[in-house]
């Protein structure tokens, strides 16, 4: 018979985001990040919007933007303000939009 196992103590890990405050600023709107690049490659970070939007191609966006951090805002912004825009007018859209943010923020269920 063995010893039953002794529960370890949960304490709290640092964030690990890539870019906290792009999630800060982009996840409410439905964007979720990851990194790629180690040692000498270069470090590129990768906003995707957390759901296929049904007009996306043709309105022209772009549902997975990757670039160094320091040119990511700005072009992901461009993507948010279009996306965001269409789903005030395309209620198919808007019902998507409505499930990526809440899924890029972890609030799917109830």
């Amino acid at each position: 018979m063995t010893a039953p196992r002794r529960r370890r103590s949960v304490t709290a890990s640092p964030d690990r985001h890539p870019c906290p405050e792009l999630r800060e600023a982009f996840g409410p709107r439905g964007w979720t990040f990851f990194r790629t690049g180690r040692g000498h490659e270069e470090l590129l970070v990768h906003a995707v919007f957390a759901r296929t939007l049904p007009h996306s191609e043709a309105l022209g966006l772009r549902e997975h933007i990757a670039a160094p951090l320091p040119q990511l805002p700005a072009e992901l912004d461009l993507q948010a303000v279009v996306i965001e825009g269409h789903a005030k007018v395309c209620r198919k859209c808007a019902q998507v939009f409505e499930v990526a943010c809440r899924s890029a923020m972890g609030t799917l269920l109830p």
